[in-house]
């Protein structure tokens, strides 16, 4: 049985009369009519029910305020890089991740270069040089691993040479199997 047959069956079987308006005497109010002194009174209450209010949200305003010059200080006494790291870099990364990752400036340098590149970071190139220095004085790579990184590195050129002859062939094999197939036709 579904709601509204249930509440017409109910509504049929209900010994008390239900009433789906108020009636005449229900309309009218008790009291009479205020007085003029009674209107004024409550309409000084409602004004300074006003004033409260509108000094309470000009208090909160100042509060709001306030807060955001102290959020702004404390950015501005911190160094470059970090406001950097933290504005570019904390968006996307949790700091737990970041805090266990450790390179060389070059090591840093390549990293943010990556995710301009492939992931589209917003981050311009001096903006990658200033966090890469700050990034290296605080989580440097130390001991045995510093050549490690810096070998890699070297190495790069030859592989990004290597990727581009191995282009540089395929371009020319294509070539030259396009060549024979119209000079065979």
């Amino acid at each position: 049985m579904t709601r509204g047959a249930c509440a017409l069956l109910v509504w049929l079987c209900s010994p008390v009369p239900v009433l789906a308006e108020m009636d005449a005497e229900q309309y009218q109010s008790r009291e009479g009519a205020p007085t003029a002194e009674e209107r004024e009174r409550l309409r000084a209450e409602i004004a300074a029910e006003r004033e409260a209010a509108r000094r309470r949200e000009a208090a909160e305003q100042a509060e709001r305020e306030a807060a955001r010059q102290r959020r702004q200080a404390i950015e501005a006494a911190q160094p470059a890089g970090r406001r950097l790291y933290e504005r570019r870099c904390l968006g996307c990364h949790a700091p737990e991740a970041l805090a266990q990752t450790r390179h060389t400036r070059p090591g840093w340098y390549l990293t943010i270069a990556r995710m301009r590149w492939l992931n589209g970071a917003a981050v311009s190139g001096k903006e990658a040089r200033v966090i890469s220095g700050y990034l290296t004085k605080q989580q440097p790579l130390e001991g045995w691993q510093r050549p490690g990184e810096y070998g890699l590195i070297a190495l790069l050129p030859l592989g990004l040479a290597g990727v581009g002859y191995g282009g540089y062939r395929w371009y020319r094999r294509r070539v030259n199997r396009h060549r024979a197939a119209t000079t065979s036709t």
